[in-house]
């Protein structure tokens, strides 16, 4: 019977001390869980949010194809309207010579009709040319001539239009890809309490404060090396010294802190190619503000031979995304809404995932 009690008072002693390390054992997660939490939300959001910023690289991609389009189609349809301007014009001394020749009643009778219905037609029929002095076959040749460019332009806008067509629908694929990336990424934010919003609005506030600090000391560095007559940006990726490379890197790291926007309007706002383009043309470089077009006008170079000013791109076999080398292994990116203008590590954890290459500047 003691025994028994024994055990059952062991056994009662044993159940509480399990739901005492249970009570524990919930009660640290869910202390933890906020900042766990947190954790989770800003990976997954910065991933959509790096989604959504690729996606608007391709959408400006497609846009800018069909601006090339459209100019293509502006001057086609021009020259159009100038051989239609000249086959009028034409037109006159055509009918006119038919009109002439019918007169002088040397024609065949079986052309009568011919006439009657199309006068260019008749006159290329052979009894007809012989009729005509070489000033007037000359005056029909243009004739001609005009009417074959008039059905070559209205071939090639009629190609040029479909082109148009194409790419507006793939824009418009484009652009709803970016609204759904945005949309996903908000809808994970969504989920957030307030006092987890308000605990990244203060990490947030808090990079900014270190990020301008580490931009300001950057530019303080290419300043004072300018100045004593620093080096030139050469290899080991340090300082850009003096030169095209630090105005550019000089621009860079003073928009730092600024906002990101997919409908960027610099210099309120910016996204990832506008601003290297914007970078680069201190220098007087012009660069297109297109990330895969920066990546055709820049020369590959390997990591281990970068220096400040390069550009840096992303998301593998494509180049997406581009930001600008500062040194030190460090960049300047402009990267989306949340991290707007940054200055981060090139080969960071998630950015070495998605590297595609170093771009120099040429020119």
């Amino acid at each position: 019977m003691v025994l028994a009690q024994r055990r059952t008072r062991g056994g009662v002693g044993l159940a509480v001390l399990l739901v005492s390390l249970l009570a524990i054992s919930v009660a640290s997660p869910g202390q933890a869980a906020p900042q766990a939490d947190i954790n989770a939300v800003q990976a997954e959001v910065r991933e959509l949010r790096g989604q959504a910023e690729s996606a608007n690289e391709r959408y400006s991609e497609v846009r800018a194809d069909l601006a090339d389009v459209q100019t293509e189609i502006d001057s086609v349809k021009a020259k159009i309207a100038r051989n239609k301007a000249a086959r009028r014009a034409q037109s006159e001394a055509v009918n006119s010579l038919a009109r002439s020749l019918y007169m002088m009643g040397s024609i065949d009778p079986t052309l009568q009709v011919l006439l009657a219905e199309d006068p260019s037609a008749f006159l290329a029929q052979a009894s007809a040319m012989e009729q005509l002095s070489m000033s007037q076959q000359a005056t029909l040749r243009r004739w001609q001539t005009t009417g074959l460019a008039l059905a070559q332009s209205e071939a090639v806008l009629a190609d040029r239009e479909k082109a148009a067509k194409a790419l507006s629908a793939t824009a418009a694929e484009r652009k709803a890809e970016v609204n759904d990336k945005v949309r996903q990424a908000e809808n994970v934010l969504s989920k957030l309490s307030a006092e987890q919003r308000a605990i990244i609005a203060a990490q947030r506030a808090e990079q900014r404060r270190q990020q301008a600090a580490q931009a300001a000391a950057a530019a303080r560095k290419i300043e004072s090396q300018a100045g004593g007559g620093g080096g030139g940006g050469g290899g080991g990726g340090g300082s850009p010294g003096q030169g095209r490379a630090a105005a550019a890197v000089r621009y860079m790291l003073s928009q730092v802190g600024d906002p990101y926007s997919y409908s960027a309007n610099p210099p309120r706002s910016w996204d990832c190619s506008k601003l290297t383009a914007a970078a680069w043309g201190q220098s007087g470089v012009g660069l297109t503000a297109l990330s895969y077009r920066q990546w055709d006008q820049t020369r590959r170079v390997p990591v281990s031979q970068i220096r400040p000013g390069d550009l840096v791109f992303y998301f593998g076999k494509g180049a997406h995304h581009v930001a600008m080398y500062v040194g030190n292994g460090k960049m300047v990116s402009a990267s989306n809404p949340d991290d707007g203008v940054e200055i981060i590590d090139f080969l960071g954890p998630w950015y070495r995932e998605r590297f595609s290459g170093v771009g120099r500047v040429i020119g």
